[in-house]
């Protein structure tokens, strides 16, 4: 099996072995923080942890990092044995070297509190047909029907069907195409059947699960490609194959969760503030776009989804060569939004009928900027990623910028009155373009490489680089004040600006600038790495950590208000709506809490993906994306 399919394998055992009451969650299963991207030896985390990392690629160019809990026994080159296993990270993509600087944290297992029993016999799902140990392929051939019998017959031929008759369902190693064929002739029900039979033995699970955890799993696999997944045991799996897969994992860890949230195909259990769920064929990992009640969603599945955003039913859906990870923006009747296929589309609001696309060279996982009839895009021009203008309507060049930004799949233009602003592909190098020619008005040398959104407010241009701040003039891009920590490591948020406080949060202190001087007002520590980009609104700042703990600030004095410790770390994405905090953590959950003071209000249950935001608040709705598969709309909880 490829090394993309063994991570997902060994993520989804672990979600199993929970199911089946065999680990617990005893605290962080990764480091809280990473090394630089070409380290492989061992490395202590944050939080002073020791850990062993490992790097791999496999051949279809993903690359994995992974991250054991050091010992004596780990040397450089030696790869552990899988139940020691406890972190993965997806750190480039193939054709997306981007991905090095930022890997994409996909899933935080738990750790295991003892090792599964010992045995020989695989535990076997219920329905369809019954597989028992020691069976081969020709043992089923009786339980097959007529027709799916002809099919794998007339598939297979008389040689290979020789060779699959005799061979045991249950073995070690890969399983080989002939295999994938088979379940292409089998019935929903029986492919499902096998297909847990098989991956569980795969696995090495033997316990027994509960009769509710197995039917939730056949109810995650109902609408499922099975031959895909099928595919994805064998020795190298395809992207496609390795999505589909990690889709059927983040199904199966719903159903080790209470009904707060839902799973796959609208399966909530009795909760009366459900008010729809529309199942896709691949999971959602993005936010979806709510306009004019219809609710604008991409998928896995490569296509683009136009939904009631009150019954939630298809109005209609457009296929694109791809995984669709952009957030529509929708302007005038048309809905602009890429897909991972390397193309920028602009489709028939109503309709859904494409309009025109644009061939970006690369795949475009941004909301495009759409303004006074120009869509303003990124695009390899001569091999180098570069600000384009198109034309709304017709989608026709209007001018490409003449030198080059940062290459990002998901970075996307700013525009603010007559500029665009982009990051330098350069050290340090930040620029304004003029919005009408593409012709660089002013270019500012910075502390580091641009990796976050100006924000621009009474001719003034505010930019976070990593830990410093800065002040330009709009019009000269010269600098009027700026002010740095000097503290390692850091990161950037875009620039935070309310009430004339620059909120400055680049480690685990906040910092709070005077916007026209910046000079400091005061600070505060929080109990560790500031995780998601911090929000301010009805007069309080809110900060989340690495640690799970968020904070609630008094914004003009820096006063603590209250604190909360969250379920779970890498707090992300918050956002206030009607007195209601949302944010995302890494135990799969979406969680709202009262602004006023942290109290619970409830969770959603909805998969997690690092850096990625995938709910949406619009007109007391609550609208999410979920990892296996689907969206769903929740009346927005309200606070106590």
């Amino acid at each position: 099996m490829g090394k993309v399919g063994i991570a997902v394998v060994f993520l989804a055992a672990c979600v199993l072995l929970a199911l089946a009451g065999g680990a617990s969650a005893q605290g962080p299963a990764c480091p809280t923080s990473w090394p630089e991207a070409d380290h492989e030896d061992f490395f202590t985390d944050s939080d002073g942890r020791s850990w062993f990392i490992i790097r791999s690629a496999d051949s279809n160019g993903y690359e994995m990092v992974r991250a054991y809990p050091a010992s004596e026994q780990y040397d450089v080159g030696y790869v552990p044995n899988s139940p020691d296993e406890v972190c993965h990270l997806l750190v480039r993509r193939p054709g997306n070297d981007a991905d090095l600087a930022q890997p994409k944290q996909m899933v935080f297992p738990r750790e295991r509190e003892e090792e599964p029993p010992s045995a020989t016999t695989p535990a076997v799902p219920a329905g369809g047909i019954t597989v028992v140990p020691g069976a081969r392929w020709g043992d089923l051939f009786v339980d097959f029907t007529e027709a799916e019998r002809s099919c794998i017959t007339g598939s297979l031929g008389e040689e290979l069907l020789a060779v699959a008759v005799d061979t045991p369902i249950h073995r070690p190693g890969d399983l080989r195409e002939w295999e994938v064929t088979i379940f292409g002739c089998l019935s929903q029900d029986t492919a499902i059947t096998l297909f847990l039979s098989i991956f569980f033995a795969h696995l090495g699970v033997t316990t027994e699960l509960p009769d509710e955890a197995t039917a939730c799993m056949r109810d995650v696999l109902a609408d499922a490609d099975i031959p895909t997944l099928v595919g994805a045991l064998g020795p190298n799996p395809s992207a496609t194959q390795a999505e589909a897969l990690l889709a059927f994992f983040f199904g199966m860890a719903t159903c080790g969760t209470p009904a707060t949230g839902i799973g796959p195909g609208g399966s909530p259990g009795d909760d009366e503030t459900r008010l729809w769920s529309f199942s896709t064929g691949g999971w959602v990992a993005v936010a979806p776009a709510v306009i004019d009640g219809v609710v604008y969603v991409g998928s896995a599945d490569q296509h683009v989804y136009a939904l009631d955003a009150v019954g939630g039913s298809e109005l209609w859906s457009f296929a694109t060569g791809d995984a669709v990870n952009s957030t529509p923006a929708v302007t005038d009747g048309v809905v602009y939004v890429g897909s991972n296929d390397n193309h920028l589309y602009a489709l028939d609001a109503t309709t859904g009928n494409m309009l025109w696309s644009h061939d970006a060279g690369a795949w475009v996982q941004y909301s495009p900027t759409v303004s006074g009839g120009v869509v303003y895009a990124t695009a390899v021009v001569g091999g180098e990623p570069r600000v384009v203008a198109l034309d709304a309507s017709t989608g026709a060049l209007v001018w490409t910028a003449g030198d080059s930004h940062r290459s990002d799949p998901k970075f996307a233009p700013t525009l603010v009155g007559q500029s665009v602003y982009v990051p330098g592909a350069e050290f340090g190098v930040f620029r304004a373009l003029d919005a009408s020619t593409g012709e660089i008005a002013w270019t500012a040398s910075v502390g580091s490489y641009v990796e976050s959104a100006p924000t621009v407010i009474d001719d003034v241009v505010y930019l976070t680089v990593v830990n410093e701040a800065y002040a330009l003039d709009e019009a000269t891009g010269e600098f009027i004040w700026r002010s740095g920590t000097n503290r390692f490591p850091a990161q950037d948020f875009p620039a935070l600006v309310v009430n004339g406080v620059y909120y400055l949060s680049p480690d685990e202190f906040i910092h709070a600038l005077d916007a026209t001087t910046g000079e400091l007002l005061w600070n505060y520590q929080t109990s560790g790495f500031i995780s998601s980009a911090p929000v301010v609104a009805d007069g309080s700042l809110f900060v989340a950590t690495e640690t799970g703990v968020i904070v609630a600030l008094d914004a003009t004095t820096g006063a603590e208000l209250w604190t909360l410790t969250a379920e779970g770390r890498g707090l992300q994405n918050l956002t206030v709506a009607d007195n209601v905090l949302y944010f995302e953590s890494d135990e799969g959950f979406l969680s709202a809490v009262s602004a006023s003071d942290g109290a619970h209000i409830r969770d959603f249950q909805k998969g997690y993906i690092m850096g990625v935001r995938t709910y949406t608040i619009h007109d007391g709705v609550v609208y999410f994306g979920s990892l296996p598969s689907g969206v769903h709309a929740y009346a927005a909880p309200r606070a106590p």
